[in-house]
């Protein structure tokens, strides 16, 4: 493979100021057509000026080229076969001009960007390669194209500091086959995602357009060549955190698939988030508690996603793993947090709980091995969270609690290793997963 070069490409652009540019005034129309990078979606459709111009759009491809009359027309996208529009844009069109219709975001917060396709071709050997970044769960990023055993540590970036919402300009980069891998900003060592065998053609203009996962952290990409194919190149991965729950200190050790989360464990603990490949689609779960084999459970694996895998009971030999399903996606609203409650107490198993934030009771009858939903409020910057039951009262409250915007905070109750002089049984887990 040629060493790759690099001509000024640029981070951190508003995609409304990199994305858009003026045609030509040539007698004629505009050729425009809608890409769907939202996995909110599965279908879209495209109107202009309250007139069809593609449909059935379905998430990651792109649709043909419709013919649109020069001028400023509103411009807007629905559900396949719905004629309630999502969102509406004005947008102008000039003749002999080509344009695609970038449709991004999470259901119910869709956005829209227009691309104009007018860069000429690179120089024979080479290719124009940018990125937009549309994943803005996942915040920031790097992209790298290297040989496939590279190591990124004494790699170059060919885009870095990618915003969430945000494009570079287009930079020169030799065409040939690379492996792709996005990571977060200045951290080689998480990558959200990895790809190998990426081609891209001697004279070719290309924007990669960087897309959320259901978790919210790892992400897939859609590789847009200039008035030609999209290719989608998704994760191959899911995140696993464990949760080590058994009373009296038992110690855990659990493994998904061929991956081993912890080994020998004390509880209470949470272990971080693992990467594990969910190509395969189903995983089994296995666990050892002081030794002795947990019931394994099934997990039907989605990529992208990011779970909590719990092992709790009253003894070794009740244990068992029990997997929950996490949603690190920021709130939809840029001055509100996510909080959930997950009740992983054998001492209260009997007992439901309560969730309080600054006296209203956000989550209420919270079972045992179970996680309630996500729910958003207003940032502060001093709160007071409990936890609390009918039968045990208050358990636990925390003060002066500054909750950010946009934070997604877990409250895990949990059992002390051993009873404290005081006869308190509980401990907790209180965290921003996303800090």
């Amino acid at each position: 493979m040629k060493k790759r070069t690099l001509l000024g490409l640029m981070a951190g652009l508003p995609v409304s100021g990199v994305l858009t540019a003026c045609g030509g005034n040539n007698s004629g129309s505009a050729q425009v057509r809608l890409v769907n990078a939202s996995p909110g979606y599965s279908a879209l459709d495209l109107y202009v000026d309250d007139n069809l111009k593609v449909s059935n759009v379905a998430y990651g491809a792109a649709s043909g080229y419709a013919s649109v009359d020069k001028g400023s027309f509103d411009t807007a996208l629905s559900v396949n076969g719905s004629s309630t529009q999502l969102i509406t844009t004005s947008r102008t069109y000039d003749t002999d001009t080509t344009y695609s219709i970038i449709a991004y975001g999470w259901n119910g917060s869709l956005k829209s960007v227009i691309v104009t396709e007018d860069q000429d071709d690179a120089d024979s050997g080479s290719m124009y390669f940018r990125v937009l970044n549309t994943a803005t769960d996942a915040g920031t990023v790097d992209v790298y194209l290297t040989a496939e055993d590279d190591d990124l540590d004494s790699a170059t970036a060919v885009a870095s500091s990618v915003g969430g919402g945000k494009s570079t300009s287009f930079g020169t980069v030799d065409s040939g086959t690379y492996r792709l891998r996005v990571t977060a900003e200045g951290d080689t060592s998480t990558v959200l995602l990895d790809v190998s065998n990426v081609t891209v053609s001697s004279k070719g203009v290309y924007t990669l357009i960087v897309t959320p996962t259901i978790g919210g952290v790892l992400v897939n990409a859609l590789l847009m060549k200039q008035k030609g194919d999209v290719t989608a190149l998704n994760t191959t991965m899911a995140r696993v955190r464990l949760v080590c729950a058994m009373p009296s200190g038992g110690r855990v050790t659990a493994t998904v698939g061929d991956v081993t989360l912890t080994s020998g464990n004390a509880s209470p603990a949470v272990i971080g988030y693992t990467q594990v490949d969910v190509s395969a689609g189903t995983l089994t779960i296995q666990a050892t508690v002081d030794g002795v084999a947990t019931p394994s459970a099934t997990w039907a694996a989605t990529a992208g996603s990011d779970v909590t895998v719990v092992v709790s009971g009253a003894s070794a030999a009740d244990a068992t793993p029990v997997v929950i399903t996490d949603d690190n996606r920021l709130s939809t609203s840029s001055t509100k947090y996510k909080m959930r409650l997950m009740h992983a107490s054998q001492a209260l198993s009997s007992d439901s709980l309560t969730l309080t934030v600054d006296l209203t009771d956000i989550v209420s009858n919270q079972a045992y091995r179970s996680a309630s939903s996500y729910v958003n409020r207003a940032a502060s910057s001093s709160s007071v969270v409990t936890v609390s039951s009918l039968n045990a009262g208050q358990i636990f409250s925390l003060s002066d609690q500054s909750l950010v915007a946009q934070g997604v905070y877990d409250v895990i109750l949990l059992d002390k290793s051993a009873a404290g002089t005081d006869g308190i049984l509980q401990t907790y887990y209180f965290s921003n997963v996303r800090a």
